[in-house]
């Protein structure tokens, strides 16, 4: 039912010219998510007695989970037990997670509606994997407040903190004047006296998810730039991940030796080369 239900998304949504990927997750990009979640751990979930549970906390049509068992049994253990969990804010789709469950043999009860955020269904449990792909584009606000007070809380499961903030960095707009025929420069104001922002000099300042956003401001940002202010209207709240960080390896360059030698050797091929054409 998943399947079905995810490609009329995808046919609805390319004749309306929006993005299926904004509704789901392509069943293609969730066997690769799956296969990274279980690479470092293959040789030991093998064998018998082996019991796992993955977790979705926004499960959709439980595509995640469905292929996550069967990529399991299929390229690890073929004898394990795994147990499969989610949770699903959209009340059609998490109908549609359930009657999948219902329908392969799944416990539908380990389905559950409501926002993960605000309302979190699986309070205190514990499980061995989680994946999911989160509604990015989603705004949280109203869930906010019930995140910070429980960020606020020491066994919270957002203790570690809230995600960090971008915020948008204005210095006023600056043009030339001519005052009793004398040339200055002077700030550009609106009808209300507030400077202009210079669109050309704005900048942005990404907070730590531990500092307060003012203070942050003024220990290191108005110090260097007296006359700018932040925007607040345009804070951006979210995790950032760098994949460089993670991802990138480096590889040492070539030595000036290697290089000169494999130039002496094309050279010479070269010459070869052209000795056969000339006959000589």
């Amino acid at each position: 039912m998943g399947q079905v239900f995810e490609e009329l998304l995808r046919r609805f949504s390319e004749m309306s010219n929006e993005t299926s990927g904004e509704h789901y997750t392509p069943r293609d990009v969730v066997r690769l998510l799956v296969s990274l979640l279980f690479a470092e751990h293959r040789e030991d979930l093998r064998g018998q007695g082996i019991i796992r549970s993955i977790f979705d906390p926004c499960c959709g049509t439980g595509g995640m989970l469905t292929i996550g068992k069967a990529y399991f049994r299929e390229q690890i253990n073929p004898d394990a037990d795994i147990r499969l969990l989610g949770q699903e804010l959209n009340a059609q789709t998490y109908a549609i997670c359930k009657s999948d469950m219902l329908i392969t043999g799944e416990d539908p009860d380990n389905i559950r509606h409501g926002s993960s955020l605000s309302e979190d269904q699986f309070q205190g449990q514990r499980f061995d994997y989680m994946i999911t792909n989160p509604p990015f584009g989603v705004s949280w606000k109203s869930d906010e407040e019930l995140v910070k007070a429980e960020a606020r809380t020491a066994y919270g499961r957002f203790s570690a903190g809230t995600p960090r903030a971008k915020v948008t960095v204005e210095r006023p707009l600056i043009e030339k004047q001519e005052i009793l025929g004398a040339e200055t420069e002077g700030i550009v104001r609106d009808k209300k006296g507030n400077p202009k922002p210079d669109p050309k000099l704005r900048d942005y300042a990404r907070v730590p998810l531990t500092e307060n956003i003012e203070d942050y401001y003024q220990r290191e940002v108005e110090p260097h730039v007296p006359e700018c202010w932040i925007d607040r209207k345009k804070d951006k709240v979210g995790y950032e991940i760098n994949f460089n960080r993670y991802f990138y390896q480096y590889t040492p360059l070539r030595s000036l030796i290697e290089i000169t030698d494999e130039l002496l050797a094309l050279e010479r091929k070269s010459e070869g080369l052209l000795n056969a054409v000339l006959d000589l």
